[in-house]
C-alpha cells in the first residue's frame, strides 16, 4: 500500500467520525426548531431522536458482516446516494414519517462509514500508531461536535431553516466520496482469500496471528453503538435531567 493510499484512507476514517459526531450532537440541537415546522410539542418530537440512534446501532452491528459481502468502496459511494437522498428528504418533506425515515436512513450511512473508519485503522496500523489513530477518530468525533453545533446557530441565528444544517453536514460525506476516488481499499471475504499467500496468508504478530485486528475492528465501533445507544436512552433532547431532591 502506498503512503498516499494510507492517508486517504486515514482520512476517511477521521471524516466517517466526524460524520457521526456532527448528526448525534446537532440533532438534539435543533430538535426545538424541528418542533416548531411539524407544529408538534418537543415531547412529541423527541422520539424521532430514536430512529438516528437505531440506524446508527443497526449498521454497526450488521456491516461486520456486510463488509465481506459488499467491497468497502461499493458501500462509501452507495451512502453518499443515500445521504443526497435524506437530506433531499429532510428539506422537501412535511410529512413525520418521511422525517423519520430520513433519519433512520442518516444513521444507517452513518453507521457504516463509521464501522468502515475504525476497520480501516485497525487494519493499516500496528501497536501505538493504530491507538494512535484511533484516539483521532474519537478527536474528530468531538470536534466535529463541537464545530456543526456552531455552525448552527449562526445559520438559526440568521432564520435560516433548520434543514439546512443536515446540508452542511453533508459535506463531510461529500469529502469522504471524494477521498474514494483513486484509493485502493482493503479486499474481504472469499475473494481476499484467494489472494492470500499460500503459507495460510494470515500475518502474524509474534505467536498471535491477526485475528485481534479484526476483533477490534468488530468492537470498536459497536461499543460507540452502545454508547449512542445508552444516550439516547438517558437523555431525551428538550428535556432536563432530573434533580434529586
Amino acid at each position: 500500500m502506498t503512503n498516499s493510499n494510507r492517508i486517504k484512507l486515514t482520512w476517511i476514517s477521521f471524516f466517517s467520525y466526524a460524520l457521526t459526531g456532527a448528526l448525534v450532537i446537532v440533532t438534539g440541537m435543533v430538535m426545538g426548531n424541528i418542533a416548531d415546522y411539524f407544529h408538534l410539542p418537543v415531547s412529541s418530537m423527541s422520539n424521532t431522536f430514536t430512529f438516528l440512534n437505531a440506524g446508527i446501532l443497526i449498521s454497526i452491528f450488521l456491516n461486520a458482516w456486510l463488509m465481506e459481502i459488499v467491497p468497502l468502496k461499493t458501500q462509501l459511494r452507495f451512502g453518499f446516494i443515500l445521504m443526497v437522498l435524506a437530506v433531499a428528504g429532510l428539506m422537501l418533506s412535511h410529512s413525520l414519517a418521511l422525517f423519520s425515515a430520513s433519519m433512520f436512513v442518516l444513521g444507517l450511512v452513518s453507521g457504516i462509514t463509521m464501522s468502515i473508519g475504525t476497520f480501516l485503522i485497525t487494519h493499516m496500523y500496528e501497536g501505538r500508531q493504530r491507538g494512535a489513530r484511533l484516539l483521532f477518530t474519537d478527536s474528530f468525533f468531538s470536534m466535529a461536535g463541537m464545530i456543526f453545533p456552531m455552525v448552527a446557530a449562526v445559520l438559526l441565528a440568521r432564520s435560516i431553516e433548520w434543514y439546512w444544517v443536515y446540508a452542511c453536514i453533508g459535506l463531510v460525506y461529500v469529502a469522504i466520496f471524494v477521498l474514494t476516488f483513486g484509493c485502493d481499499f482493503p479486499v474481504l471475504g472469499k475473494k481476499a482469500q484467494s489472494e492470500k499467500q499460500p503459507a495460510g496468508g494470515e500475518r502474524e504478530v509474534g505467536h498471535r496471528r491477526a485475528v485481534p485486528l479484526r476483533c477490534g475492528a468488530v468492537l470498536h465501533p459497536r461499543s460507540a453503538g452502545l454508547y449512542l445507544l445508552g444516550t439516547g436512552i438517558c437523555e431525551e433532547p428538550g428535556h432536563e435531567p432530573r434533580r434529586r431532591r
